[in-house]
């Protein structure tokens, strides 16, 4: 039933991109899937620690919660459906205030990285307030309120206190300046920097071990790489994509709402936000910035797989920003190009990823989460 609903979903997002009901109903099929699976990978850690019999988890923000929520009376299964219906809200909302075709947006997510953030509670908490944070890089281009600033690293912050890598994505504090004044600072110095930065990440190991302790140092910094030819190709292929198409995507013949936008900035931000070049500039360098930080995948540790899974969400959102200003026929093939991309990178992360201990995510993960479910039998 799970899959014969994600289908008839899929096919009418992407018929009615921007239909209202049907976003909702991918959003309500997203929390079924969500709160109501009985079998995952991590499902029994989760419980365990909740219990109080396992000690693995040391973010503060989620140990926090768990407590007050064991206090309350309320069990484990009523603080993984908050957190499930905290990190969607956080995430389908910011792809409905970004995105011209929320229904479509958010049917990729379903598609990929939704299935593994079920698994990954933590992980998928945090980087909703990524997600969410993105508004405030936009809203402080447009007001110069230093409050944006402010709110933006509070975000980041909680995040943080779901998982611990979260504090990675405070970079994109660099985006709060001008990226018009200063391109090849932004577009060149920046991702080279980073690069470089990733590249000797172990020099950084003992500050790390003093901040996070030896074992998750070992884990996510320190462990042994893994990397075949498959997953340098896999990886590399992947996270360059995205800006290839939304590159690709730009080179359209605009249609004439783009046109008259252009030339009636005043009605820009009332009638025609989708089209403001500015903000795809700053989802773009969000895109690059956070693309980088997943090669540490390549460099380190399968782990940071992870990382690159905001990328694919704020790439999906420009990308359709990009489609929405071209003309019609245009938009027609280049949603199935957007489309084919994202399940292209379900399969490469479902039977391709290098994982230390070569399960495939496809049997280990996604059908466990799709075939366990509570409603869907």
């Amino acid at each position: 039933m799970s899959y014969v609903l994600g289908g008839a979903l899929g096919v009418l997002s992407f018929s009615r991109k921007n239909g209202k009901l049907i976003f909702v109903l991918v959003i309500s099929y997203a929390l079924i899937i969500f709160i109501f699976n009985k079998d995952n990978p991590d499902l029994f850690a989760y419980q365990e620690h909740f219990a109080g019999r396992l000690n693995d988890f040391s973010e503060p923000i989620y140990i926090s919660g768990g407590m007050l929520f064991d206090a309350l009376g309320l069990n484990f299964w009523i603080y993984r459906a908050f957190l499930a219906v905290l990190g969607v809200y956080l995430i389908s909302g910011t792809i409905k205030k970004f995105s011209p075709y929320p229904a479509f947006n958010l049917f990729l997510y379903i598609l990929y990285p939704f299935i593994i953030d079920v698994v990954q509670i933590r992980f998928f908490t945090g980087y909703a307030f990524v997600i969410y944070s993105i508004k405030y890089i936009i809203y402080y281009r447009n007001t110069k309120d230093k409050k944006n600033v402010f709110w933006f690293i509070i975000s980041i912050i909680i995040g943080t206190g779901f998982h611990y890598s979260i504090i990675m994505y405070l970079v994109l504090l660099l985006l709060f300046f001008d990226i018009k004044k200063h391109k090849l600072f932004f577009y060149i110095v920046i991702p080279l920097f980073l690069i470089f930065t990733i590249s000797n990440i172990d020099l950084l190991a003992p500050v790390i071990g003093m901040i996070l302790g030896e074992s998750k140092t070992r884990s996510w910094i320190l462990r042994e790489k893994n990397a075949t030819l498959v997953n340098i190709i896999r990886i590399l292929v992947t996270r360059s994509t995205i800006l290839i198409i939304i590159y690709f995507f730009s080179l359209f013949k605009k249609n004439r709402g783009y046109i008259a936008a252009l030339s009636q900035p005043e009605l820009l931000h009332k009638r025609s936000f989708f089209y403001d070049i500015e903000t795809n500039a700053y989802l773009f360098l969000a895109v690059l910035y956070i693309d980088i930080f997943s090669l540490l995948e390549l460099l380190v540790a399968s782990e940071y797989e992870r990382m690159s899974r905001p990328a694919l969400i704020v790439g999906s959102i420009l990308a359709c920003r990009q489609l929405y200003s071209m003309e019609k026929r245009n938009q027609i093939i280049c949603s199935f190009i957007l489309f084919a991309f994202v399940l292209l990178y379900f399969v490469g992360e479902m039977y391709f990823q290098d994982t230390y201990d070569q399960i495939i995510y496809f049997e280990w993960v996604f059908r466990r989460v799709m075939e366990n479910n509570l409603l869907f039998r």
